[in-house]
């Protein structure tokens, strides 16, 4: 009975020391990358480990410490149906231009494959895209902005990345890293 108990009390310390140990790897992320999500969204988001993981608030994000170049993903719920994500973007330029002073759109690339292009379209975790990049003013400053968004699962998410104009391309290979390996649960 006593060699049960002590053998109880060995798997319990061992079980218990791989639950701690694991609670705090990051073993699914991908090289020199860190999770930036939480158990309380549907996705996963990796980010560079040079990155700052930001939890301060309740959307997803992460910065770059030097110049705050910064990701993030939002989630909403449309307050009505778009025939496809091309036409929710096409509104949503629409707002843009409407509610900044400041607003210069730059490009929109609609990455949803055709025919033509079906090798070439970006997905955002595996659900088909469409990319805005544009730039708002706010008094002297000028910010470039690039979003990719996608409607899946009854939501509209956008992956915004935001910088300074004269910082966005330092980050552009590592925000097309986020993108790449941005995925569902």
């Amino acid at each position: 009975m006593k060699f049960l108990k002590i053998t109880l009390v060995i798997i319990l310390v061992f079980a218990s020391a791989v639950a701690i140990v694991s609670c705090g790897k990051n073993d699914d992320a991908p090289k020199d990358m860190q999770r930036a999500s939480s158990e309380f969204v549907n996705y996963v988001l990796f980010v560079p480990k040079t990155w700052t993981v930001d939890k301060t608030d309740g959307v997803i994000s992460a910065y770059v410490a030097d110049d705050k170049s910064n990701v993030s993903v939002t989630t909403f719920t449309p307050t009505r149906s778009y025939d496809s994500v091309v036409d929710y973007t096409e509104e949503y330029l629409k707002t843009l231009e409407k509610t900044y002073v400041g607003y210069e759109y730059i490009e929109k690339e609609s990455l949803i494959p055709t025919a033509e292009k079906l090798e070439t379209g970006i997905t955002l975790g595996g659900v088909n895209a469409t990319r805005l990049v544009y730039k708002l003013s706010q008094g002297d400053t000028v910010y470039k902005i690039m979003q990719v968004i996608i409607s899946a699962k009854g939501y509209v998410y956008t992956l915004t990345y935001t910088a300074l104009a004269d910082k966005y391309d330092a980050h552009v290979d590592d925000v097309a890293k986020i993108i790449a390996e941005f995925k569902f649960k």
